[in-house]
C-alpha cells in the first residue's frame, strides 16, 4: 500500500512539473508574440512616415518643376508684368494646387493672380530667389483660416540674368496629413517641425485630447510632462539636430494619457522634420485579433488542466478504494480475512449489547 501511495505521489509531482513547464512555455510564447507585435507596428509607422516624407517631397518637386517651366516662359516676354504673364499667373492658380501665385520684380514689387500688389522685398524667400536660388519660405499661419502655408520661389531669367521671381503658396497643413488620413482611422497627429522643435505645421485629423498645435515647441511640450524616461526626449533632440530618423515610445509616470509612439524623419527641405504621434494602442489595433486568440488558447488550456486534475483525483480515490478492498479480503479465496471479520463481529456485538 505504501508503495502504491509513493507511486501516486510521484505521478502527481511529475504531472505538476509538466503543467508548470507548459505554462512557462506558453508565457514565453505570449511574450514573444507581444514583442513581435511591437516590432511590426513600429516598422509600419517608420515605413509610412518615410512614404509620407517622400510623398511631400515629390509634391513640392512637381510644383517647383511647374513653376520653373512657367518662369522660363515668362522670361521670354518683353516685359515682366505683361498681360501674357499675368494670364499665366491666373492659370497657375486655376490648374494647380498652389493657392496663390505672384510675379515679383527685382525691387520686390509683387503682382498676384487676383490683381493684388504689394512689396515683399523684406521676405527671405524673395532675397534668396532673386539671387538665383530655388527657395521655400518660412511657414506662416493665416489669421483667416488658421492654415499654415509656405511660398515656393524660383528665379525668372532673361538673357541668363535674374529679372524677377515667380512664387506660389502651398498649404503644408493639408499636405502633412494627406497620407496619414488613411492610416489608423486618423487616430494620430501629423506635424512638421524645425530642428529646434518648433512646430511649423500641425494636423490632428480625427485625434483629440492633445495640446500640440502650431507655434509651440515639441521639446518643451514633452519636457513639461512627467515622462518615465527623460532619455527618450534627449534622443529626439539629438536626432533632430543631426537630421536622423527615429522612433521613441513616450510614457507618462502618471497614467493621465496613453503611451504614444513618436516617429520622425527629415523632410529634405530646410531643417524640417516630419513627425507622426499616435497612441500605442491605436498603432497596434491591427493585431488585436492575436490577443483574442491568446485568451481563447489560455482558457482552453486551463479547462484541460482542470479536467486532468479532476481525473487524477478520481483515479486516486478509485485506487484507494481498491487498496482498501484488497486489504479486507483473502487473496486466495476471495472471502473476508480474519482481521476484517473480527472487526465486523465486534461491531455487531457492540450494537446488540444492552
Amino acid at each position: 500500500m505504501k508503495k502504491n501511495h509513493f507511486e501516486l505521489k510521484n505521478y502527481v509531482m511529475a504531472t505538476g512539473v509538466f503543467i508548470l513547464a507548459v505554462i512557462a512555455g506558453i508565457l514565453i510564447f505570449f511574450e514573444c508574440v507581444q514583442r513581435a507585435v511591437q516590432v511590426n507596428s513600429q516598422n509600419t509607422l517608420k515605413i509610412n512616415v518615410q512614404r509620407q516624407s517622400e510623398h511631400l517631397r515629390t509634391i513640392l518637386d512637381i510644383n517647383y518643376q511647374y513653376l520653373n517651366e512657367i518662369a522660363s516662359a515668362m522670361g521670354r516676354s518683353e516685359e515682366l508684368f505683361s498681360e501674357e504673364n499675368k494670364e499665366r499667373l491666373i492659370s497657375i492658380y486655376e490648374k494647380t494646387d498652389l493657392e496663390r501665385a505672384a510675379l515679383i520684380d527685382k525691387n520686390g514689387d509683387a503682382y498676384y493672380d487676383n490683381g493684388v500688389t504689394k512689396n515683399v522685398s523684406h521676405r527671405r524667400y524673395f532675397q534668396e530667389a532673386i539671387s538665383g536660388e530655388q527657395t521655400i519660405s518660412d511657414p506662416l499661419e493665416s489669421s483667416v483660416d488658421h492654415k499654415v502655408r509656405v511660398v515656393l520661389g524660383v528665379p525668372v531669367y532673361k538673357d541668363h540674368k535674374v529679372i524677377g521671381v515667380l512664387g506660389g503658396s502651398c498649404n503644408v497643413t493639408a499636405l502633412s496629413h494627406m497620407l496619414f488620413n488613411d492610416l489608423f482611422d486618423g487616430a494620430g497627429n501629423s506635424l512638421l517641425a524645425t530642428s529646434d522643435g518648433e512646430i511649423i505645421a500641425f494636423d490632428s485629423g480625427s485625434a483629440s485630447g492633445t495640446e500640440i498645435t502650431y507655434g509651440i515647441n515639441l521639446f518643451k511640450y514633452y519636457g513639461e510632462k512627467n515622462l518615465k524616461g527623460k532619455h527618450a526626449l534627449q534622443d529626439i533632440q539629438e536626432d533632430f539636430k543631426v537630421g536622423e530618423s527615429g522612433l521613441v515610445k513616450l510614457s507618462l509616470k502618471e497614467r493621465k494619457e496613453e503611451d504614444r509612439y513618436l516617429t520622425y524623419m527629415p523632410l529634405g527641405y530646410n531643417d524640417w522634420m516630419i513627425c507622426y504621434a499616435i497612441p500605442v494602442k491605436s498603432a497596434q489595433q491591427a493585431y488585436e485579433f492575436i490577443s483574442g486568440y491568446e485568451i481563447l488558447f489560455m482558457g482552453s488550456f486551463c479547462i484541460l488542466v482542470l479536467l486532468l486534475l479532476l481525473y487524477i483525483v478520481v483515479r486516486n480515490n478509485q485506487e484507494k478504494a481498491e487498496l482498501v478492498r484488497s486489504a479486507q479480503k483473502d487473496a486466495l479465496t476471495g472471502v473476508y480475512n480474519r482481521e476484517n471479520t473480527q472487526k465486523v463481529i465486534d461491531a455487531i456485538l457492540r450494537e446488540k449489547a444492552p
